[in-house]
């Protein structure tokens, strides 16, 4: 079951991954163009629904398999070894959101790290580090960024001291964006959300198929009574 559900976050991360190299290289080109406001939020809506499209492609599929483990399981319609690879991979509603949490384990610590430093003082003996910490935020969810800037309320420069180096290099290089580090919290939060809805929807979905995948079988077999008892 855990080995079952690690993999299903290191598919996850993959995801992760391969989003935050291609909006690094995509997004940093378009940002710097010196585009409107609106077109970079286009710009970055468009990254955000390929990474969802990604998750509901993965988490979706997973659903699936799960639902026909599940249902091969109770029904014990397989061998001995198969009926543990099924119960390995039993559904379970939360698995998506679980799933979806140790995959953004990483950049959830970063974050509570960055919003921490942010207020209390001790931070100040490790600026260059917690100044790292905040460009690898902003690049993680840089398709978010418009949109995390629109409902900034505060100017993380005064607010964030030891994130000032970090904070005005972001602005440089996207034409005023600032985000104060706890609007991280958000892209995590839609991202293990998406995961779990997606997975859950599999599930139903794979089982709302099921009685017509297994209708023609059963239609087969009464017109083959039928047509014997017309014979007889």
């Amino acid at each position: 079951m855990v080995k079952n559900l690690l993999k299903f976050s290191g598919r996850l991360i993959l995801i992760m991954l391969a989003v935050i190299a291609f909006s690094t290289v995509g997004l940093t080109l378009i940002y710097n163009t010196g585009i409107s406001a609106p077109l970079r939020m286009l710009a970055g809506l468009l990254f955000i629904a390929f990474q969802l499209g990604m998750v509901w492609d993965t988490c979706t599929r997973r659903g699936e398999e799960d639902c026909r483990a599940t249902l091969q399981y109770r029904k014990s319609a397989a061998d001995e070894a198969q009926q543990k690879k099924n119960k390995a991979a039993l559904y379970f509603p939360a698995k998506g959101f679980i799933a979806g949490a140790i995959a953004m384990l990483i950049p959830l610590a970063l974050t509570v790290a960055c919003t921490v430093m942010m207020y209390h003082g001790w931070e100040k003996g490790v600026a260059p580090v917690a100044n790292i910490i905040y460009v690898l935020l902003f690049y993680t969810f840089q398709g978010y960024a418009p949109f995390l800037t629109a409902a900034t309320v505060v100017n993380p420069v005064p607010g964030f001291e030891f994130g000032v180096p970090a904070v005005r290099y972001i602005q440089n290089m996207y034409l005023g964006t600032q985000v104060m580090p706890y609007m991280f919290f958000i892209p995590i939060a839609i991202f293990i959300v998406a995961c779990g809805v997606c997975y859950i929807w599999g599930y139903y979905n794979r089982l709302r198929l099921q009685p017509k995948i297994k209708k023609p079988a059963a239609q087969a077999h009464q017109e083959t009574e039928a047509a014997g008892k017309e014979t007889i």
